[in-house]
């Protein structure tokens, strides 16, 4: 992850680049630009100014300049990288599709509330699209989805988490 800098000018006139402080308990939204990462390009630390105006904003773009730089060091595209990074990942749709296959013998009534509790888990999850990225964090924001509905918080999970547990 490249770290974000801003620039401030020091008592003696000069430039220098300032770390922003990330991290848990570190309030960062009020943090304002202009932003810059420092990556490493053939050997050179590079200043690389970002386009956003927001913390949130700048952390994102520089995520992907992360990606950029590395698929071009190793001769990819992003694309390419990216797809050569989730080769050994299991898409969620796909560990979903054949969770209800295996439940085909079912009622229908059953095979249809399945389908449907597991389409709100994927929804609920957000951006979420592999498995292993499943995590505590994920399910409590799931929990949180279903409780936002004007649903009492038992009728709303009773039988979504049931499911989701087993």
């Amino acid at each position: 992850m490249l770290t974000l800098y801003t620039r401030v000018k020091g008592e003696n006139g000069r430039w220098r680049a300032e770390k922003f402080r990330e991290g848990r308990g570190i309030r960062t939204s009020t943090l304002v630009g202009p932003f810059y990462v420092r990556p490493f390009v053939n050997g050179v630390q590079k200043r690389h100014p970002l386009h956003s105006a927001t913390f949130a904003e700048s952390r994102q773009e520089a995520d992907e300049i992360e990606k950029l730089y590395e698929a071009q060091s190793r001769g990819l595209t992003v694309s390419e990288l990216t797809a050569m990074q989730n080769s050994n990942r299991l898409p969620l749709r796909t560990v979903i599709d054949t969770y209800l296959e295996q439940k085909r013998n079912k009622a229908k009534k059953t095979r249809e509330q399945y389908r449907l509790t597991l389409d709100e888990f994927i929804k609920g999850l957000g951006r979420i699209k592999f498995l292993d990225e499943i995590n505590v964090v994920a399910l409590r924001k799931y929990k949180d989805s279903l409780t936002a509905r004007d649903l009492p918080a038992r009728q709303s999970t009773r039988g979504s988490t049931s499911l989701i547990s087993s």
